[in-house]
């Protein structure tokens, strides 16, 4: 599924990046970003629908490509976060 080249560039940012706070801010300003399109949309149908307007098809659609857009993306963070940083170190035994 295709993003907002707004989101995609965040997303690229993080699997780039080398810090993991950094990579973790980024992925969060990311999902954020989709989080507000999502509202904004599901706004925008709830107006309609107070309109009177029934929703159609691709209204239906457009909201369940966002969706699967949101848990796509939130699924590649899992690994884009951590995956140029380094490792942890090891606890120091006592």
């Amino acid at each position: 599924m295709a993003v907002s080249a707004q989101v995609q560039a965040l997303l690229d940012q993080v699997a780039k990046n080398t810090s993991l706070e950094q990579s973790a801010d980024l992925a969060l300003k990311a999902l954020s970003a989709q989080i507000t399109a999502l509202g904004q949309q599901i706004a925008a149908l709830q107006a309609q629908i107070a309109a009177g307007t029934s929703l159609s098809a691709d209204d239906i659609a457009a909201l369940a490509t966002s969706v699967t857009e949101l848990q796509t993306s939130a699924t590649t963070l899992q690994a884009d976060v951590p995956a140029n940083t380094p490792a942890a170190a090891p606890a120091a035994k006592p």
